[in-house]
């Protein structure tokens, strides 16, 4: 009898702990949700100036933060701090869903980066306090995309637009969607990461010719509210786990040399154990060290290449994901001056839905978008979301490439004139504490029909560089990510999102690790 009392209580005592908690956990959503749907319904109302013309739109965004950011060199740290952040992001449209304030580049202002600013949330997310941070974004946002409403209709006034141009809508209409997803409980051990890169880059001391290096570990963990006007109301788990290694040398012709190694997972336990890491960075080390001594290559040399591994996958990310002539759906915009326009135009080159329902790649090439797919085999994938940046739902698949064919594009609710309605990919994009959001991919799944094993690709490389009457030929086995500079400030989301450049003359990054190969023996 005594027994069953004591396992009442402890029951009992359980069930008011994680009720308290659970009591606390609403009543934070419900303060943060409630301060965020009273000010859009106060904005939309009341917000108007002069003869200015009053919002059609307004969305909110809100990340309650906690995230961990820790940097270390030759076994010291140089910077370590974990704190938590809230961070919003407003978005207000003035006009109507047919033609309103964006799509717009006005060229005498295009490098005015105060629009994107947003006013700091408080830490406690105090109802006023939101309501406050809201207000004043929202009021600074509205003045501006009035404005510069305003002289977009001024500039089409002197424009002929074809009347395809003329009939495409700037925003589409969604209807609302209302989802609350359970957060990502992460466990941001400080002690645990310091620990681990003070021993990963003590690795380095016994390299004395590498002369720089760092080790840098990031933790991100996010509940992220958005509402708009249309009446959607979403709270999301974004999370991401980043550890970024990199190393420079000289060469002896004097040649600065790079390097890095790059690890992601959607929490920290999805990281490798500390001694692979280690592991891997012992054999870059090396490598670098015997890149030092290695030839430069002074030739011109115009024949095929054969990349392998990681830079493969690299130059399908540059050169098949990027905006502009990639897999993402690009609006060309109106602009303000239609001769500087030309010259941006050309320099974006043309878009890839040009060539909708047209061959792009092999016939054995199919190309999928699947957002929702959580796993590949044992991997958890950082790319996996049920509900995009704008509160959209994106189906299972998208079917983007079909045996080689272009079907469609990654998009957003921006229409283009071959892509007429969003796939729910705008995709949260981290940087720092701060989340914005972009057009992007999330988990991409390509299947090749008859592949061949690598040993094939080399003999096949070799026989079309002796049809050229080459001397040899190239294999590229490494090449530079878009996130792996030294200086470069550690936005780890830049890889998930690969959002790179838009020019069609842009090369690729710089390659690290290239081979001749002797197409007598394949040597």
């Amino acid at each position: 009898m005594v027994k069953s009392i004591k396992m009442i209580a402890l029951l009992l005592m359980a069930v008011v702990l994680f009720g308290s908690s659970a009591f606390a956990q609403a009543g934070r959503d419900n303060d943060i949700m409630k301060a965020m749907k009273d000010e859009l319904a106060r904005s939309m109302s009341k917000l108007e100036l002069g003869t200015l013309k009053k919002p059609y739109y307004i969305s909110y965004t809100l990340a309650d933060v906690n995230f961990l950011q820790v940097k270390s060199s030759l076994g010291a740290i140089v910077n370590s701090q974990q704190k938590p952040g809230v961070d919003i992001s407003v978005e207000v449209r003035v006009g109507d869903y047919s033609r309103d304030n964006t799509n717009y580049v006005d060229i005498g202002s295009m490098f005015d980066f105060s629009m994107f600013s947003d006013a700091v949330s408080p830490l406690d997310k105090d109802y006023m306090g939101i309501r406050r941070a809201l207000w004043l974004s929202t009021d600074s946002k509205y003045k501006y995309a009035a404005e510069v409403f305003e002289s977009k209709l001024s500039a089409l006034k002197q424009q002929n637009m074809t009347p395809e141009d003329s009939a495409l809508a700037d925003y589409i209409k969604m209807k609302p969607v209302k989802k609350i997803l359970p957060e990502t409980k992460i466990n941001i051990d400080k002690d645990k990461w310091e620990k681990f890169s003070k021993q990963v880059s003590a690795i380095f001391t016994g390299y004395k010719d590498i002369q720089s290096s760092s080790v840098s570990v990031y933790v991100y963990n996010a509940s992220v509210y958005f509402t708009n006007s249309e009446g959607t109301e979403t709270r999301v788990p974004v999370s991401l786990a980043a550890v970024r290694i990199n190393a420079m040398a000289q060469a002896e012709d004097g040649e600065p040399l790079n390097d890095h190694l790059l690890y992601y997972g959607v929490t920290p336990d999805d990281l490798p154990a500390i001694e692979k890491i280690s592991a891997e960075v012992k054999d870059m080390a090396e490598s670098m060290n015997k890149l030092r001594s290695a030839p430069g290559f002074e030739d011109n040399y115009s024949g095929p290449i054969l990349f392998e591994g990681q830079a493969a996958m690299e130059v399908y990310a540059q050169k098949f994901l990027a905006g502009g002539t990639g897999l993402i759906s690009t609006r060309k915009p109106v602009y303000s001056d239609t001769r500087a326009a030309m010259g941006l135009s050309q320099m974006m080159g043309e878009s890839l839905d040009e060539k909708m329902d047209k061959k792009v790649v092999s016939e054995n090439m199919t190309v999928k978008a699947r957002p929702k797919l959580k796993k590949f085999g044992q991997t958890n994938l950082i790319g996996s979301y049920e509900i995009d940046a704008e509160g959209v739902l994106p189906p299972d698949e998208v079917m983007l490439v079909e045996k080689g064919i272009l079907k469609t594009m990654l998009s957003d609710r921006v229409p283009t004139k071959k892509v007429g309605e969003s796939n729910g990919h705008s995709r949260f994009v981290i940087s720092g504490q701060g989340i914005q959001s972009s057009v992007g991919p999330g988990v991409i799944e390509i299947d090749y029909k008859n592949p061949v094993k690598s040993s094939e690709l080399k003999k096949q490389l070799i026989e079309a560089a002796k049809e050229e009457g080459l001397d040899y030929a190239i294999i590229v086995k490494k090449i530079t990510t878009t996130n792996s500079g030294i200086d470069q400030k550690f936005d780890p989301a830049a890889i998930a999102s690969l959002v790179t450049s838009s020019d069609k003359n842009a090369p690729l990054t710089k390659p690290i690790y290239v081979y001749k190969v002797n197409l007598k023996d394949g040597s």
